[in-house]
C-alpha cells in the first residue's frame, strides 16, 4: 500500500499434515503431539493386555523397556497457535503395575511457552526414567499435558505398554520424521542381516618407480632410476568405499500398523537409533514397493525393509568389534590366615604350600591380594593352576580347593592322577576381607598315610595365562 512493504512471520510446513485436532487457538484436553499415530494404530496390539480401567480412552504407544524416543508438542506462546493461552505446563506421568493399580506420579520441570517453540516431552522409557524417574513394577504408564497448577489437561493422554524384548535377535528400532512433522519410532525385532560392499577405484601404473632421478642407476632403492623391486603390483587401489545395508523385519503387524508405517516408507528422514546415548544413524530406504495388507485378505504377516546406511564411510561400526583382551596380571601377596598343621605357607609370587608328614584332610586358609589389582572380586572369574610336586597315597574322597567364600568354584583333586591342574573359576563372595581367602584342603588318605611335599597355586585374572 501507499505505507510501503509490511513485514509478516509466517509458519509454512511443506508435505506435512497438521493433526492439532480440532484447529482452534488454544491447545486443549482435544489436542494431540505432532505425531502419525492415532488410539487405534496399536490398539489391537495391546487389547488382550490392558486392565479394564485402561482399556480406553487412550491413545497407546508400545515400547522395549530400554527403548528412547519422546513426543513433540507445539510449544508456541500464543503468538501464532497461541498453545495454553501462554501458560506455563509440565508432562505428567501417571504410573501403573500389570493388574492396572495405580504406583504413582512423576512430572517434567515447568516449560513456559515461546515464540516458534516445541516440547519434547520425554516418552519412552529409557528418556522418562533418566529425566522424571521411574517406578518399580511399571508395565503401562500415561503422559498428558497438564497446566502447571495441574487442574487443566492440555492434551489428550497417551499409554505407554511395555513389552518385552526378543532375546534371540538384536532389535532394531528405526526413527523417522513422520507425515506430521513429530518423531515416529518402530520396533523391528526379529531377524536382522548386515551385507557389506565395496566400490573400488584402481588404477594402472608401471612396473617399479621411475619418480624421480637418483644419484646411479639402482634396482634395488626407492627413488633411484629404475624398478622400485620392492613394488612390484601394476593395479593399485586409489579408493574404496564400503556400503552397508541392513535387511531388517518386524513382529506380526495388525491393518492400523501397516497404515501407520506408511510413513515410513515415503520418509525423507530415516534413521536407526541405537539406545545408546540417543546416538542417530542415518540411513535410506533401498525398497520401491509396499504391498498394502488387509485382515480380510490374508493372515498374519511381517514387514522386511531395506536400510542403506547413509554415511559409507562409517557403514563398518569398528565398536562392533569385540575388545582388545584385558592384559594378565597375576596376584602375588599372601598370607597364611589359620589351618592345621603340618601345613605352612611359604613367602613368594605364587602360593607355594608345604606339607611335612601331612596326614588326612589338613586344610589351610590363605589370604589373596595384590599390589597392582588388589583382591579378587566375588562374582568375576579368575585363572587358578595347581602344581603338586609328588604324588599323594590313595584316598577314600578327594581333597577339595576353594575360591572364595559362599557360591565359589570348588574343584576336586586326588593328588595321584593328576599333578598339574587347573582349578580356575568364579570367586565367591564375602562380606569382609577376612573372608576374602583360598581354601584347600587335602585327600582324606586311607591307612593313617601321611604326605609330605609342595603344592604351588598361580592365581591370576581370567585373561592369564
Amino acid at each position: 500500500d501507499g505505507n510501503g512493504g509490511a513485514k509478516f512471520d509466517l509458519n509454512v510446513v511443506h508435505g506435512l499434515r497438521n493433526n492439532l485436532t480440532p484447529a482452534i487457538t488454544r491447545v486443549d484436553a482435544n489436542s494431540v503431539a505432532y505425531s502419525d499415530v492415532l488410539p487405534n494404530t496399536f490398539y489391537d496390539r495391546v487389547r488382550h493386555r490392558l486392565p479394564a480401567n485402561l482399556s480406553s480412552g487412550y491413545t497407546y504407544l508400545v515400547a522395549h523397556e530400554n527403548d528412547q524416543g519422546c513426543l513433540v508438542f507445539d510449544g508456541d506462546d500464543g503468538t501464532y497457535n497461541a498453545p495454553n493461552g501462554g501458560d506455563v505446563f509440565l508432562a505428567q506421568y501417571d504410573f501403573y503395575d500389570v493388574y492396572g493399580d495405580y504406583l504413582g506420579t512423576k512430572y517434567t520441570d515447568a516449560v513456559t511457552p515461546v515464540k516458534n517453540k516445541q516440547f519434547y516431552a520425554p516418552a519412552y522409557p529409557s528418556n522418562v526414567a533418566t529425566f522424571c524417574g521411574w517406578f518399580e513394577g511399571t508395565a503401562f504408564y500415561s503422559i498428558k499435558l497438564m497446566d502447571e497448577g495441574l487442574i487443566n489437561q492440555l492434551s489428550v493422554a497417551y499409554l505407554v505398554v511395555l513389552e518385552e524384548s526378543n532375546c534371540r535377535y538384536d532389535n532394531v528400532r528405526v526413527a523417522w520424521i513422520g507425515e506430521n512433522g513429530g518423531l515416529e519410532y518402530f520396533n523391528f525385532p526379529l531377524k536382522n542381516e548386515r551385507t557389506y560392499s565395496m566400490d573400488r577405484k584402481q588404477y594402472m601404473k608401471p612396473y617399479g618407480n621411475y619418480g624421480t632421478v637418483g644419484a646411479g642407476i639402482s634396482e634395488t632403492d626407492a627413488g633411484d632410476f629404475g624398478p622400485d623391486l620392492r613394488d612390484v603390483r601394476n593395479i593399485v587401489n586409489r579408493e574404496a568405499t564400503v556400503n552397508t545395508v541392513l535387511d531388517i523385519s518386524s513382529d506380526w503387524l495388525t491393518e492400523a500398523e501397516f497404515n501407520y508405517l506408511k510413513g515410513l516408507l515415503i520418509a525423507e528422514h530415516v534413521y536407526i537409533l541405537t539406545n545408546v546415548n540417543g546416538e542417530f544413524k542415518t540411513v535410506v530406504i533401498d525398497d520401491k514397493n509396499y504391498l498394502e495388507r488387509r485382515e480380510r485378505n490374508t493372515k498374519k504377516y511381517n514387514l522386511k525393509l531395506q536400510l542403506r546406511y547413509g554415511q559409507i564411510y562409517q557403514a563398518i561400526d569398528y565398536q562392533l568389534l569385540p575388545p582388545p583382551p584385558v592384559p594378565c596380571s597375576y596376584f602375588d601377596s599372601f598370607s597364611r590366615m589359620t589351618g592345621s598343621g603340618p601345613l605352612t605357607l611359604t613367602p613368594g609370587t605364587d602360593i607355594i604350600i608345604n606339607s611335612n608328614n601331612a596326614t588326612r584332610s589338613r586344610y589351610i586358609y590363605i589370604s589373596v591380594s595384590s599390589s597392582t589389582i588388589g583382591t579378587p572380586i566375588a562374582g568375576q572369574s579368575y585363572y587358578v593352576r595347581v602344581q603338586i610336586s609328588n604324588a599323594m597315597p590313595a584316598s577314600n574322597y578327594n581333597g577339595v580347593i576353594q575360591l572364595g567364600d559362599g557360591n565359589a568354584t570348588n574343584t576336586s583333586y586326588n593328588g595321584i592322577s593328576s599333578l598339574d591342574f587347573l582349578a580356575s573359576g568364579i570367586w565367591g563372595t564375602h562380606n569382609t576381607t577376612t573372608n576374602n581367602y583360598l581354601y584347600l584342603r587335602l585327600p582324606n588318605f586311607l591307612n593313617n598315610a601321611t604326605w609330605s611335599g609342595t603344592i604351588t597355586i598361580t592365581l591370576g585374572t581370567n585373561t592369564c595365562p
